[in-house]
């Protein structure tokens, strides 16, 4: 039986091969039907090579419908996809940010930008990825309201509130101001959580610390500046290292392990079946995350502590055992284009990059910055924005 779009009428290809598909030799080609956010239902096409993965064409026409349906692209971030907003945004956010060096050298700027680049890099151009993919996924994880318009538009203000004031120095409000869109954001997502279909995958665990760490760091942060006698130097040391580090690596191992199968053509730990309750399994898988963030977080207090040698080794063997367990890309079929090259590269910098710093932890902050941007930076628009869509 042939099952039709419910917005254009085309026969979808769940059940309809489409004209002009040809499937190549030893490739599994099958189709999925979704519904999408305007009650109609878009088809994806889908391969054990998810890197070459397109739509048929009456996904394409659907799709169109979709949008004109809603309103265009403003009302598709008003049916809850924050990320078509909050991407773009995080883009000019980066690029606001590294500006900041060149400015400095021309003079345009008195103020050396070694604080202000960092934080508008963590606080705004990687939230933005965080906040867009979140404010995304996790309501359609769990099956629970999307994210509305003025809730997108208000995180969307105050990201690019936090990218002017630190952009400007003013970091202390810039500070202020990210733990304030931060924490209104967890609340937005924990207030739907009681309403909730479906338990999250259990790497989320990672997520939900790695948003506890930038919470905790950058309090912290905030208490130094008004109250520097107050702070040690052990939770001065900790409190950047949960903002710069446990904020990005955390979540992007959590979010990685749930995606990232997918894209290598790989069985994924992370599916289970729809419950209320936590299916079988879950808290195993969630057990091994909850164990590996430890160990992150440990290498963070061995570091805060001096011991950067025993705090970087600890960091990449806690990384690379979670990442080896949950995303054995070694064992899928070389390709995929660009894409596939970088997610490769981004899986093998993260851990490499930190077991480099523990034999020379005089350089670490050089080798970091190969890892925010082979790593962090490199995943989270190829890896979050290519499943969004």
């Amino acid at each position: 039986m042939q099952r039709q779009d419910a917005l254009c009428g085309v026969p979808c290809a769940l059940c309809t091969p489409q004209k002009g598909f040809q499937q190549k030799k030893d490739t599994t080609f099958f189709f999925s039907c979704r519904e999408n956010a305007y009650g109609g239902r878009l088809c994806e096409k889908v391969t054990n090579s998810p890197m070459a993965a397109s739509r048929p064409p009456s996904c394409k026409n659907s799709n169109r419908q979709a949008r004109l349906a809603a309103g265009g692209y403003w009302g598709l971030v008003a049916v809850g996809e924050p990320f078509r907003l909050l991407f773009p945004l995080g883009v000019l956010a980066g690029s606001v940010g590294v500006l900041l060096w060149p400015l400095y050298v021309w003079q345009v700027t008195e103020t050396y930008p070694a604080v202000g680049h960092a934080r508008v890099m963590v606080e705004g151009f990687l939230s933005c990825f965080v906040v867009g993919f979140l404010g995304t996924a996790l309501p359609r994880l769990i099956g629970v309201p999307r994210l509305t318009l003025i809730e997108t538009l208000g995180l969307a203000a105050g990201l690019v509130g936090i990218v002017g004031l630190q952009a400007a120095g003013r970091t202390l409000w810039g500070d202020v101001l990210f733990l304030a869109v931060l924490g209104a954001f967890v609340c937005v997502l924990g207030a739907r959580s009681f309403l909730r279909k479906d338990v999250p995958p259990p790497a989320f665990v990672l997520v939900l610390l790695g948003v506890t760490s930038a919470l905790l760091g950058v309090a912290i942060q905030i208490v130094l500046q008004v109250a520097p006698l107050v702070v040690s130097g052990f939770w001065v040391q900790m409190g950047r290292l949960l903002l710069y580090q446990g904020y990005i690596l955390l979540p992007v191992m959590g979010v990685g392990a749930f995606l990232l199968p997918r894209f290598f053509g790989l069985s994924s730990g992370q599916n289970f079946p729809e419950s209320e309750g936590l299916p079988p399994g879950w808290l195993a898988r969630a057990g091994f995350a909850l164990v590996c963030g430890g160990v992150v977080l440990g290498s963070f207090v061995l570091e805060a502590m001096g011991e950067l040698r025993w705090g970087f080794a600890l960091r990449a063997i806690g990384v690379f055992t979670y990442l080896i367990r949950e995303i054995p890309f070694y064992r899928a079929e070389t390709g995929g284009g660009s894409l596939g090259l970088a997610l490769r590269v981004a899986l093998v910098a993260i851990p490499l990059g930190f077991a480099i710093m523990a034999v020379w932890p005089e350089s670490a902050l050089s080798f970091l910055h190969v890892v925010y941007i082979s790593g962090f930076s490199l995943r989270h628009p190829d890896l979050w924005g290519k499943r969004m869509t």
